[in-house]
């Protein structure tokens, strides 16, 4: 059985990508093969860290596909209206101010220096594609796979089939995918479209939804809306995240966010803090958090700072797991072991084949049976007693017989 884990809080800045991290290499530290996906196509940070072959040759594209995409929708226009002459005049002078803006940003592309107000530039040195860049937590050239692409969720009709491969993968391995802010809408289209709570369990595919909070209103209020949702199909993970959050008082007085946790089920756990300091320094220098133990670029107090707090997070991930490990979706059948077709012993006669000391079967009886003779010598016969007044000592003499 396989789980799909997502990450998400459905805000900005909640923390998702610093569980995301987390949660990565609690599954590398403990030797667990998995499949990652960053979904966040605006900003792959966590894919950049950890998979740079794969997400660090997206950076640069991500801005071309925003000019590509600006202003525009999955039919095209921009306002959301018909194909209009207005419309496809204002789609073809952008188009060509767009086709503009990339020219340009190709150009810069191409030199390493500052760039000349009239689009010349000084020290003009060619990037040499002989010498990729190298992450700095790892050897793998950036960008060295041209065959990936990235996999999210798009309102594109073109692109809809995108996330599949999430669930593909999960036939085999458990995944993790950190998704961005304000992803619920394509999230719950492909769920519901694609009815991937009825095929799930009957490939042994299980989720968890592990959902950031700030301590906030509107990230309480993004909670309970996902857990009313999905809370019978997806066991929820509420993570206080306490780099955001110093005081979580609130959360218990507060009877419908309390009344959700106590009907779904669901595990709360404390994320911990990583100061500023350490945080920067890693996301600078495009560290692992267990490549950050060990690094020269943190002084040895910042190094041990971030092995307390993967030490702590990786404390509530194992609690978190544990405590969803038996959800059982509503609605899904719990499965039975096979029954015999015939749970009759072949040694033990049947009624109908049951013989009489005349060697003779014995016919079969009606719904009602009558009192039958019985002719097995064996059994002693039923003798009538005459009755027995009631003295009150026939209840003393069967407690008597039953302790002789």
């Amino acid at each position: 059985m396989a789980t799909i884990n997502f990450v998400t809080g459905e805000k900005g800045g909640v923390g998702k990508s610093l569980l995301s991290r987390a949660l990565y290499e609690y599954y590398q530290i403990n030797g667990i093969a998995f499949k990652f996906f960053d979904a966040d196509r605006t900003n792959p940070d966590v894919g950049v860290i950890y998979e740079p072959q794969n997400y660090a040759g997206l950076k640069n594209k991500k801005e071309e596909d925003t000019l590509l995409t600006f202003g525009g929708n999955a039919n095209g226009n921009g306002n959301g209206q018909g194909n209009s002459k207005e419309n496809n005049d204002q789609q073809s002078q952008s188009s060509s101010h767009k086709a503009d803006l990339i020219r340009l940003r190709e150009q810069e592309e191409l030199f390493e220096g500052e760039a000349d107000p009239n689009y010349g530039v000084k020290q003009p040195f060619a990037k040499s594609s002989q010498n990729p860049e190298v992450s700095p937590s790892t050897s793998t050239p950036v960008g060295s796979n041209p065959e990936f692409q990235q996999i999210y969720f798009s309102e594109n009709q073109n692109e809809l089939h995108l996330p599949d491969k999430i669930f593909r993968e999960a036939l085999s391995t458990p995944v993790v995918v950190n998704l961005p802010a304000q992803v619920a809408p394509l999230m719950d289209r492909w769920l519901e479209k694609n009815q991937i709570f009825r095929i799930a369990p009957r490939k042994n595919i299980t989720f968890v939804n592990w959902f950031l909070c700030t301590g906030s209103y509107d990230s309480i209020q993004l909670f309970e809306k996902s857990v009313s949702k999905y809370g019978d199909k997806i066991p929820h993970v509420f993570v206080r995240n306490n780099g955001l959050c110093f005081n979580w008082s609130h959360l218990n007085v507060d009877r419908s966010l309390q009344d959700a946790i106590g009907k779904y089920s669901v595990k709360v756990i404390d994320f911990p803090a990583l100061d500023n300091l350490e945080r920067n320094l890693i996301d600078e220098k495009k560290l692992t958090f267990s490549a950050a133990i060990d690094s020269d670029d943190l002084e040895i107090l910042s190094q041990h700072k971030v092995y307390i707090f993967l030490e702590a997070a990786h404390e509530q991930i194992k609690s978190a797991i544990e405590a969803v490990r038996d959800f059982q979706p509503k609605g899904t059948p719990t499965p039975t072991p096979p029954q015999p077709k015939n749970p009759t012993l072949k040694d033990e006669p049947t009624p109908k084949d049951n013989p009489t000391p005349s060697g003779k079967t014995e016919p079969e009886q009606p719904n009602e049976p009558k009192e039958q003779p019985n002719n097995n010598q064996s059994l002693k016969p039923k003798v009538s007693q005459p009755p027995v007044a009631a003295t009150g000592k026939e209840h003393s003499s069967e407690k008597k017989n039953s302790f002789s």
